[in-house]
């Protein structure tokens, strides 16, 4: 007989897991309870990134303003956004947009030609529930 490597479960009100149980977490159950978003009190990091958008254009885009929408959290939350124009080679310095605020955005996001590419992350412990995001931005001449 094989040890198991892995245990999964659920009690009905608790996901809980142990890995190599012997040796990883020294015998010990890692349980993740509804409203914990968060292991070790490290948060989990949520991070998406959206395709290149080019707005059906090649103009030029001057973009004013990013605005999040998604629920508003009752304590400091922060989500990082940052961009690549470059194919997602690289990307911008991450700015934070504060997520327990009515006006959930940030403003002056450059200028670019072609493609921009978002990446959003989030690793409070709190639910991160977005629906989207709006640009406001202006299209330039050739």
């Amino acid at each position: 007989n094989v040890a198991p490597k892995s245990v999964v479960g659920y009690n009905g009100s608790t996901y809980f897991m142990a890995s190599d149980v012997t040796n990883t977490l020294n015998g010990k159950f890692a349980t993740f309870a509804s409203g914990t978003y968060q292991d070790n009190t490290n948060g989990y990091l949520l991070k998406f990134v959206t395709a290149p958008l080019d707005e059906d254009t090649t103009n030029k885009k001057f973009v004013k303003r990013l605005r999040v929408i998604g629920d508003t959290q009752t304590t400091a939350t922060l989500l990082q956004v940052s961009y690549s124009d470059n194919d997602q080679q690289s990307y911008s310095t991450a700015r934070d947009v504060s997520l327990n605020g009515a006006v959930k955005e940030i403003t002056r996001l450059g200028s670019y030609d072609g493609r921009r590419s978002w990446q959003f992350s989030h690793s409070s412990n709190t639910a991160c529930r977005l629906r989207g995001f709006e640009l406001i931005k202006e299209i330039g001449e050739k």
